[in-house]
């Protein structure tokens, strides 16, 4: 019911004033402004350094970028290198860190105290929508998966340097970036268990878990990966972009690995169908699971042409570069601070991204 509100709300108001451009609003507005033809944008991560790009629809997708990869046919001749994680993830995974240690249990678990005393006592309306123990009660299970990994997740990079291995890195959920972005494919435990059963003699899967997502599993999620036995989770305080360089291939649904990958020419095994290195040449999307022993057999074929991969992957990195823009000091934790230079380049941004017909009709 929730839902056919929101969706009659949009529906009501978009056929009432006739907007010529709606710019980010969620996911429900995105599908209800596609289906009455008016354009949409919304501000999107490229997922490298802090650039950004205005997407299309409620899936990140940009088409600016595969048409400006065929655009840039031959001129990118050298491997691309991603030096870094983007800023987000770095600010965020600090964040993480942090959060998960034992003095921050404590303060936390004071802080929810002292705030819903404050609630209660001043009458506000949030005391009766945000439950103390259920804020206190993630806390100390995002306080109990951190030791759990310790002692699950013991491997480390280093110990892998002589086995091939395929790389998933484990997406956050429930989350926007995974079921919003790969509606059609949203089931970590049953991608990592068609792998395992695919995967060839010899050739080990590699899952790391990311800290944000500490606090929001089901008690025996780690232990029901590890008994698969050619799965090994490795220690999450390892960067994933470092796992990436060394692994033989990536498989994901929607995680930055399949990116990284994809840009350093790694192959990659795409279960999310919305993803934007999904038409590189060295990217298997997987639409039928009957096919991925076939999908993992290509991405692991010692004979395929890893300077072509690489190729390809420097030219899909310029060209996501080509169509962002860079917000610099931007913080998505200090959103409020933005400055004017970076506003008027992604005001420039959105006008290119529109078109000049459509520019003309939002003016």
């Amino acid at each position: 019911q929730g839902f056919n509100a929101q969706i009659a709300f949009w529906r009501d108001e978009i056929e009432k004033h006739r907007p010529a451009l709606v710019i980010n609003g969620g996911w429900v507005p995105a599908k209800v402004v596609g289906r009455l033809g008016v354009p949409f944008r919304t501000l999107a991560g490229s997922r490298y350094k802090n650039l950004h790009q205005w997407a299309h629809n409620e899936y990140f997708e940009n088409p600016a970028v595969d048409a400006a990869y065929r655009a840039l046919a031959g001129s990118a001749d050298v491997a691309a290198e991603i030096e870094a994680p983007y800023d987000s993830h770095l600010t965020l995974r600090g964040r993480s860190v942090a959060a998960s240690s034992t003095l921050d249990l404590v303060r936390g678990l004071a802080d929810r105290l002292l705030r819903h005393a404050w609630w209660n006592l001043r009458g506000y309306e949030k005391a009766k929508g945000y439950y103390m123990t259920d804020e206190m009660r993630y806390l100390v299970l995002r306080w109990r998966d951190r030791r759990l990994l310790e002692k699950r997740a013991t491997l480390r990079l280093a110990d892998l340097s002589d086995r091939p291995f395929v790389y998933y890195p484990l997406h956050m959920e429930p989350e926007i970036a995974l079921q919003g972005m790969s509606p059609e494919y949203f089931f970590q435990l049953g991608c990592i268990a068609a792998i395992s059963r695919d995967l060839p003699a010899g050739t080990l899967l590699v899952v790391k878990e990311t800290l944000a997502a500490l606090g929001r599993r089901p008690a025996d999620f780690y232990d029901q990966i590890r008994a698969f036995k050619n799965v090994v989770m490795i220690d999450p305080l390892e960067f994933g972009l470092d796992v990436v360089r060394q692994c033989a291939a990536v498989a994901t649904i929607t995680g930055t690995g399949g990116f990284e990958g994809a840009v350093m020419g790694k192959p990659v095994i795409s279960f999310g169908r919305h993803n934007q290195y999904n038409f590189l040449p060295h990217v298997s999307l997987v639409t039928d699971e009957s096919k991925l022993a076939e999908h993992i057999r290509d991405a692991l074929d010692e004979d395929s042409d890893y300077a072509a991969r690489q190729r390809d992957g420097a030219r899909f990195l310029a060209a996501v570069k080509a169509s962002s823009f860079d917000l610099e000091g931007f913080d998505v934790l200090n959103a409020a601070s933005v400055e004017d230079v970076v506003v008027d380049r992604a005001y420039t941004a959105l006008h290119e991204s529109l078109g000049a017909r459509l520019v003309a009709a939002v003016s």
